[in-house]
């Protein structure tokens, strides 16, 4: 199951549509600065865009691991926080 989505990027304070389509890492390294201290992933959606993205939480309702594009990216738990 492919995970799709329309997204937006900050413009100036603002929201304006940026691109729609799948999620990949692709379109994600287009966006985000990239993994380094201090820089941090919110994710949240569908179970299936979930884990295409970021993987999706232990059984436990923790965190659990990253996995899916943002992983692909060099994303760690430490930096990605899962609704």
């Amino acid at each position: 199951r492919t995970a799709r989505a329309h997204r937006g990027v900050a413009v100036l304070g603002g929201w304006s549509p940026a691109e729609t389509g799948v999620v990949s890492a692709s379109m994600i390294s287009k966006y985000f600065p990239g993994p380094k201290p201090g820089c941090f992933v919110y994710v949240c959606g569908p179970g299936g865009m979930m884990k295409a993205i970021s993987g999706t939480k232990a059984k436990d309702f923790s965190q659990g691991e990253v996995d899916g594009a943002l992983k692909e990216l060099g994303y760690t738990k430490d930096s990605v926080f899962k609704f």
